[in-house]
């Protein structure tokens, strides 16, 4: 081999090997939301999260289109080409180097500028197409969401019946889970339940209001969705309804969302001074759902409820508004799962870090507050449950600095519910 098509070979290894982090840091389309299994737009095909990279196996994948692989196939998927050849390689593999082609060492110098000034100008027109189709997909996302919010509060406001006295009151008594006052809760006798664009039944459902992280003039936190559950009063352990899809079968959740619930949460008891006035919350105490919580407010008003002043209860509606998403995913010790060519794999999980800077917005806690204790559930993978509580606990810290974050642990295999519950049921 030539000293020549050493230098050739030498300059095709390093296009191959070229760092897909760096090269895309270089072209200025890297962010931080391309690391791990969320994904984000893709830089040549747009979309929402369908792109992801792999820092540690150095690789790239669109699941819009298909593609993937290293540095030099991305620059094919920029150029629109399922395959470089020929010419297509030797300006892509300029492209991830940096580089010109040892074999083209006597291309003119302006034509070579002007070649590469043309391939540039290319590629901003490229991405300043994707910017704005990627500004009108979210436009149009924030306008579908507002309509959401907008029949979820007319229903709330023009449907949703007394709370005191109804199926609603009655359901939460039979969990043993009393709501006070000051509840966000309502009851409807014949809420529709939709599924795949229809109306698959009407019946008697609880709903409770969702207040979001915006606040409006007065600085109250405004109305973001509805939470909706199902009820049936005949149907014990959990006396909710059973869904099942007429054509499959399916048993169908019995809890459903209208509107947004990121960032948001239910008040369901607010926070009173020793005189039994409203105040600020010193403390706040929540969970993952309705019943959790207010398990948790009526265990500690039966035993001690001097340790309730200043004390605000609230349901995050979803793990996700206290736990957040993972800087990154980790082997499970455990568990494993089988992959579509039947190879058995180490199951994932998200790990105890989380993402930073976060890109959801968190539950607003207030400055009076500084306490805020996490109800954990303790009824799934223990593995996991650590990391979320975990992450949900260093998130918070992040976001309020203040701030101190506890975890209360229910009996192994339960949640404070199904404790609570059942100690009624021994009684």
């Amino acid at each position: 081999m030539s000293d020549r098509d050493a230098e050739f070979e030498d300059w095709i290894g390093r296009a191959r090997r070229a760092p897909v982090r760096e090269y895309l840091q270089r072209k200025g389309l890297w962010t931080q939301r391309m690391m791990g299994d969320r994904g984000t737009a893709c830089p040549a095909c747009g979309g929402d999260d369908r792109f992801a990279i792999n820092t540690r196996k150095n690789l790239w994948n669109c699941r819009k289109s298909g593609m993937g692989g290293g540095a030099l196939a991305f620059e094919a998927h920029l150029r629109g080409l399922d395959a470089l050849r020929g010419q297509d390689f030797l300006d892509a593999a300029e492209a991830v180097t940096g580089e010109a082609a040892p074999t083209r060492s006597q291309e003119p110098w302006d034509e070579r500028q002007a070649r590469l000034k043309r391939e540039a100008e290319r590629l901003a027109q490229r991405q300043t197409e994707i910017t704005r189709a990627e500004a009108s997909a979210a436009q149009a996302q924030r306008q579908f969401r507002e309509r959401e919010r907008t029949r979820a509060w007319k229903l709330w406001r023009d449907e949703g019946r007394e709370w005191r006295y109804s199926d609603g009151e009655r359901y939460l008594g039979l969990r043993r889970c009393e709501a006070g006052d000051d509840a966000a809760l309502r009851f409807h006798p014949v809420m529709p339940f939709w599924h795949d664009g229809e109306i698959l039944f009407r019946g008697p459902a609880m709903l409770a209001a969702i207040t979001g992280p915006d606040a409006d003039e007065q600085g109250r936190l405004r109305f973001s969705g509805l939470h909706v559950t199902w009820l049936d009063l005949d149907n014990p352990p959990k006396y909710r309804r059973v869904i099942a899809h007429p054509a499959t079968g399916e048993i169908l959740p019995a809890k459903k969302v209208r509107g947004s619930q990121k960032g948001g949460s239910i008040l369901l008891v607010r926070a009173r001074d020793e005189h039994g006035a409203p105040c600020a919350p010193c403390m706040i105490v929540a969970g993952e759902g309705i019943e959790t919580t207010l398990a948790a407010w009526n265990a500690l008003r039966a035993t001690t409820p001097a340790a309730l002043e200043g004390v605000e209860f609230r349901a995050f509606v979803n793990l996700g508004n206290f736990a957040g998403k993972a800087r990154e995913t980790l082997r499970h010790p455990t568990e494993s799962r089988t992959d579509t060519l039947g190879r058995v794999r180490a199951a994932k999980y998200p790990g105890p870090e989380p993402m930073w800077p976060d890109d959801i917005a968190p539950v607003p806690i207030p400055p009076s507050c500084t306490d805020l204790v996490w109800l954990m559930d303790a009824d799934g993978d223990q593995v996991r449950s650590d990391a979320d509580v975990a992450r949900g606990a260093a998130r918070y810290s992040l976001h309020y600095p203040w701030l101190t974050v506890r975890v209360a642990r229910p009996e192994e295999g339960c949640d404070f519910a199904q404790m609570r519950q059942s100690q009624g049921e021994a009684a």
